[in-house]
């Protein structure tokens, strides 16, 4: 989220993000934060098998950890 320049309706502000989860505390027992992730949420949970949904979810998780570990790295050997 760091090289979001401007909100978007996918994208909001933290300040935006944060009133907004507090708006659902003691309302639900997850929430998603904002109306776009829930509609993202919503769909994707619906249409795609379990099994498919955790592969990809995976496959997101260890494209940003290998991301992040190649930044280190960079700058260690800075």
């Amino acid at each position: 989220m760091s090289k979001i320049r401007r909100a978007t309706f996918s994208s909001p502000t933290p300040k935006t993000y944060v009133r907004s989860v507090l708006g659902t505390l003691g309302l639900e027992s997850c929430t998603t934060g904002t109306l776009s992730h829930w509609l993202a949420s919503s769909a994707t949970h619906y249409v795609l098998p379990t099994s498919l949904l955790m592969r990809l979810m995976r496959g997101i998780a260890v494209g940003i950890r290998a991301k992040a570990l190649k930044k280190k790295a960079s700058k260690k050997d800075s």
